[in-house]
């Protein structure tokens, strides 16, 4: 019989009942009406078949089937919130009647009850503080619309406020309009005019502020910290009360019923008194919470958690139910009509479940992560009821509430952590991490992008014109305006008498730039005074074509010469707009006007007037990247007769010149292809001039240019990287158009920068300087250079040998030896650097010979190396290496004719030998590359012991290397006081077979063959004795029947030098077929690993004859060239050992 509902349920159903049908078989019509309808406040709220505004509903007839049990009748209730407090409940009753029957059967007839055949229904209107506020709550109502719904509307022009804090949260807007905001570094609460963004407050609190702001009923805001502190600040800023709580508040606070506030912790539910922020009671929920709670009419709470869990709670915080989903629930849920709590979760998920129980009604998969809240609209109607959800995906989409059908999806470019909010208009907008707020109609149709400087985390408030309030990490405020929004420039304008005329500036704003539309400009609060009223304008109209974001009108001025009189102000304002093409133009609220002052003064005194806008042209940019200012001489004030001290030239607002008297100016640093303003101003004796009107102009392209080429000598078949080096060569590869060298292409290998190319050198025929190039898509470069050079050819040496120690300077001549010294990279011979060097020219190049190895000699080309062209090679050059170990006889006549022998290495080149202080040799004569005879010249007087040299064929001189060992002349007897002494014996011993040559050197050894009376060898006189020269004796050895041994003795007879000498050397006597070849020494005994070299061997038993040797091994490998001297002597060839010590042994036959 009764029924009760509330008006946000939004429709009743009434069930009309047939009793026993299946007894009585009858079909009837009867009529459900609607009567006795008690209006108060806002008007009837039931009936409506549209909505607001539609026809209301009186009689609805129904049909009733054989055998049908029951039908129902569903009766729209208008939602006309807020405020509720200002209307009482509503009732109407449901009455049957007219009963029509059709068919029948038995029993054939069907009647309406006497009784229970009226329902009266009433519409509960109770006040509840979570209504009587614009503002209560994340996203204003339970279906986080974020949009108010009534309130006086007014329209204003965009903008855009820094307010040095990233915003993170979502603004709320209060009763009058402003805007309540907070954010983070610095934390701060602050209230904005609606009508320029001016800041009216700002209360800086010493806590990160993460969320969102609630207003009461009283204006006051509550809002929490990171801190986990619930600051209540008064209208104008002031403290009311603040409560800590156990842990940080990072979701917006609620005003729920009993007059209390619900705050979430990151592990409970708060209720706090709103009067003085006390603790009522709390709710653990056990994990991170970033959701909002939810409030419905009755006061039943709902709020998410981060495990997975969703709570209803009664109004004193115990527990109603909660529902499990697949992960945690983020955003606040949204409540709709019939009982419907709606929620997405972190598993993709939309969930829809009854209030009653939280048993789940539907879920719709949408994909990502779901962390804000879902936007509930109900505009039109309960059959089209939509909720809209941004995901994790970068994607917004749109669902049926009736059942989760996704009715479209649209993408976004970046995840979504805004909520979207829902305009009057059915418009769903919503901020990205794609620096964009997103505007969709109700078909999903993207009606426009707003850009901001960072990611778009705050949700978008909206007020009733449809503009909307939101901010960005970027720390800007916007306001956004859908429309297009005419208003004139909030400015104050000065302007003297005799300037003639002002203009003032009409604005279009908004994002609707489409529309088309006239405006009138009218002049209002006019000042006339003194000499009358100085300005004439009538009321303008002017035209706003689409696209068009200002217009300008132009304000005469009376030059009346009357400069007694005060100044003179007057306003304009934008009346009257009529649409003439497009949607949604409006003039903003009348508070937005220009004002102009008129300034009188005697001309003589007048100020300075703005200059002309200077002359800018471009055209030399191309190639010199200059940009040339002009302007001529300005007429300086209603004088036009005061010199200008100083013009100051600016670009971009920024000077750019320094005061000078010049009337022109040379712009350069500038980027190509880039939009300037140069601008102007003077000085006089009056002071500075307003700015010139500004010159636009826009720098074209650079063409290229070129600085450099590396290397800068190339060789003439080309093939080698060539850098071009310069600026302007284009954004990429594909702007270099062509490389020239010397007329050729040149291939671009690698576009490495606009200032950096590297292309492949193309041959050429011929040596020389060519010209390079470089086209990109804007022009060409100036000519550079680039050296062809052929590669060097060494064609002749001024010395093709020369000892290796000598270090004498070589003239190497060809062709191609480099452009320049710095092209020369290495100089050789043989391989061994010829340096210091002297670049006299492409064909000369003058070089001092490098020391060679030791021990050999060195033989290979003359070199030339170019860095740019590479190598090239000559004749062969040779190192000799001749060594002089020792020399025999030591001394001779004057009169010449005594054979010297010279013993060493290396000795096969010697052009000529220098006897005894340079005295060369009258013949000379290579035995081999280890021994040389030289037959003494004859001298005029006798010469002291001097060194013995030899010389190259190239002229080069080398001195014995045992300097003591020299040759004298003797001029008669020649006495050596002392008597004979014998300093060494060569070889130590022999067989007993005797046939040993033995050498013995010393002192006073006699002067002749006559001279030596005895000369024994271990007591065994000589078989042959050779008298060499007073230092040195040969002496055959005799032979003994058994091994001995002894000294050697010698005596003499020389006058003034008799005596005996016996050696201190032992020399030794062995039987050679009991002893095995042994060596006992080598001369010399260290050598090159090349090997080549000639080598003495000393020792024992190596024979009697050279057929007893098979020969000789050094390591593992043979001698080669071996000579048998004696059994105690052997020259061979050194074959090439690695460096270190190796065993040389005889092989006998």
């Amino acid at each position: 019989p009764t029924v009760t509902v509330h008006e946000y349920d939004r429709q009743v159903t009434i069930n009309v009942l047939n009793g026993d049908a299946v007894k009585h078989n009858v079909s009837f019509t009867v009529d459900v009406t609607l009567t006795d309808g008690t209006a108060l406040g806002n008007g009837v709220d039931y009936g409506h078949t549209g909505g607001i505004g539609s026809t209301n509903i009186t009689t609805v007839t129904l049909t009733f089937a054989e055998g049908e049990f029951h039908q129902n009748v569903t009766i729209p209730i208008t939602f006309d919130m807020p405020p509720f407090n200002t209307e009482s409940d509503e009732t109407f009753t449901v009455t049957l009647t007219n009963l029509v029957q059709l068919t029948g059967h038995n029993e054939t007839t069907a009647y309406i009850a006497d009784s229970s055949n009226t329902t009266q229904v009433t519409i509960v209107n109770t006040p509840n503080p979570y209504y009587n506020s614009t503002w209560p709550r994340f996203g204003r109502n339970n279906r986080h619309t974020s949009s108010l719904a009534a309130g006086v509307m007014t329209r204003h022009p965009p903008w855009t406020i820094p307010m040095s804090h990233a915003f993170r949260a979502s603004p709320a807007i209060a009763s009058d309009g402003s805007i309540f905001v907070g954010g983070t570094g610095p934390s701060v609460v602050a209230s904005v005019g609606a009508a320029a963004g001016d800041v009216i407050w700002k209360k800086l609190l010493a806590t990160d502020l993460m969320t969102s702001p609630a207003i009461g009923s009283d204006g006051g805001i509550f809002i929490g910290s990171h801190d986990g502190i619930v600051f209540a600040l008064r209208n104008d800023g002031g403290a009311k009360w603040n409560t800590t709580l156990d842990s940080s508040v990072i979701s917006a606070v609620t005003i729920g019923a009993n007059s209390t506030l619900l705050a979430l912790s990151k592990t409970s539910l708060y209720a706090l008194a709103l009067s003085d922020g006390k603790i009522q009671w709390n709710f653990t929920t056990g994990n991170v919470n970033a959701g909002a709670a939810s409030v419905s009419s009755s006061g039943t709470i709902y709020v998410g958690s981060d495990h997975s869990k969703l709570y209803a709670l009664h109004p004193n915080g115990t527990l109603l139910w909660s529902h499990s989903g697949g992960a945690k629930f983020a955003g606040a849920p949204a409540i709709g009509p019939g009982g419907m709590i709606y929620t997405g979760c972190n598993d993709g998920n939309v969930y829809a479940l009854r209030d009653t129980d939280g048993n789940l009604a539907w879920m719709s998969y949408i994909g990502g992560q779901i962390f804000p809240s879902i936007a509930l609209d109900i505009a039109d109607g309960p059959q089209n009821d939509a909720l809209y959800v941004g995901t994790s995906f970068g994607s917004i989409s749109k669902l049926s509430a009736q059942d989760g059908t996704v009715l479209w999806s649209r993408a976004t470019g970046d995840e979504i952590v805004s909520s979207p909010s829902v305009s009057l208009t059915g418009s769903v907008r919503v901020g990205t991490d794609a620096n964009a707020l997103l505007s969709y109609d109700a078909n999903g149709v993207l009606e426009w992008n707003f850009t901001t400087g960072d990611i778009v985390r705050s949700s978008p408030a909206l007020a009733l014109d449809d503009s909307l309030y939101v901010g960005s990490n970027d720390g800007n405020l916007y306001h956004i305006v859908p429309y297009s929004i005419v208003y004139m420039q909030n400015a104050t304008l000065s302007v003297w008498e005799n300037e003639t005329s002002v203009n003032v500036v009409i604005l279009r704003g908004g994002m609707n730039t489409t529309a088309s539309f006239s405006v009138d400009v009218v002049f209002a609060g006019l000042t006339a005074t003194g000499g009358g009223v100085d300005f004439t304008s009538a009321p303008a109209t002017v035209t706003f074509a689409p696209g068009v974001g200002s217009m300008t009108v132009a304000v005469s001025i009376a030059y009346d010469a009357v400069f007694s009189e005060p100044d003179e102000t007057f306003t304009a304002t934008v009346q009257n707009l009529v649409l003439l093409s497009g949607v949604e133009a409006y003039v903003a609220d009348s508070s937005v006007v220009s004002t102009v002052t008129i300034r009188h003064v005697d001309p003589l005194s007048a100020p300075p007037l703005a200059p002309a806008a200077p002359l800018v042209s471009t055209t030399a940019f191309s190639a010199s990247g200059i940009v040339s200012v002009t302007w001529p001489v300005p007429a300086v004030n209603i004088r036009g007769s005061l010199p200008v001290l100083a013009y100051t030239i600016y670009r971009d607002g920024v000077q750019v010149a320094l005061p000078g008297i010049s009337l022109s100016f040379a712009d350069s640093s500038l980027t190509e292809n880039t939009a300037y303003v140069y601008t102007l101003r003077f000085n006089t004796s009056l002071g500075m001039s307003p700015m010139s009107a500004g010159t636009t102009v826009t720098t074209p392209f650079r063409g290229p240019v070129l600085t450099s080429v590396t290397p800068s000598v190339v060789p003439l078949a080309g093939g080698v990287a060539v850098t071009l080096t310069g600026s302007f060569f284009g954004a990429d590869s594909t702007h270099v158009t062509q490389v020239l060298i010397g007329g050729a292409n040149a291939t671009v290998t690698t576009w490495t920068s606009s200032s950096e190319v590297i292309v492949q050198a193309p041959p050429a025929l011929t040596p020389g300087s060519v010209p390079v190039t470089i086209s990109t898509v804007h022009g060409d470069s100036a000519v550079t250079t680039l050296t062809y050079a052929a590669a060097p050819n060494v064609t002749a040496v001024s010395r093709t040998i020369m000892g290796r120690v000598e270090q004498s300077t070589v003239a190497i001549t060809g062709t191609g030896l480099g452009v320049s010294a710095a092209d020369i990279s290495t100089v050789s011979l043989a391989g061994i650097a010829c340096a210091p060097f002297t670049w006299r020219n492409a064909s000369h190049i003058d070089c001092v010979a490098g020391i060679a190895p030791g021990g050999t000699r060195t033989v290979g080309p003359a070199v030339v190396t170019t860095v740019s062209t590479g190598s090239g090679s000559g004749p062969t050059f040779t190192f000799t290496a001749p060594v002089v170990s020792s020399i025999d006889p030591v001394s001779g006549p004057i009169a010449g004719g005594t054979i010297v022998t010279l013993h060493g290495s290396d000795l096969g080149d010697v052009a000529g030998v220098n006897i005894s202080a340079s005295v060369p040799c009258s013949t000379f004569a290579p035995v081999s590359t280890t021994l040389v005879t030289c037959t003494t010249a004859p001298v005029s007087s006798p010469v002291a012991q001097s060194p013995v040299t030899v010389s190259s064929p190239s002229g080069g001189v080398f001195t014995t290397t045992v300097p003591a060992l020299g040759f004298a002349y003797t001029g008669g007897p020649v006495v050596i006081p002392g008597g004979p002494l014998i300093t060494s014996v060569t070889p130590t011993s022999g067989p007993i077979t005797g046939g040993t040559v033995v050498t013995i050197t010393g002192t006073a050894l006699g002067l002749t063959a006559a001279d030596i009376a005895t000369l024994t060898i271990a007591g065994v006189a000589c078989a042959t004795t050779t008298h060499v020269s007073p230092t040195e004796v040969r002496c055959t050895t005799g032979s003994t029947p058994t091994p001995t041994t002894g000294p050697v003795s010698i005596t003499t007879t020389t006058s003034g030098s008799a005596g005996t000498a016996v050696s201190t050397v032992i020399f030794t006597y062995f039987d050679p077929v009991a002893i095995a070849p042994t060596v006992t020494s080598l001369v010399p005994s260290t050598g090159s690993t090349a090997g080549g070299y000639v080598v003495s061997v000393y020792g024992l038993s190596f024979g009697a004859t050279p057929s007893s040797v098979q020969g000789v091994t050094v390591g593992s490998v043979s001698a080669s060239a071996v000579i048998f001297h004696n059994s105690g002597f052997i020259e061979c060839t050194f074959p090439a050992h690695p460096t270190g010590p190796v065993p040389v042994a005889v092989v006998p036959a």
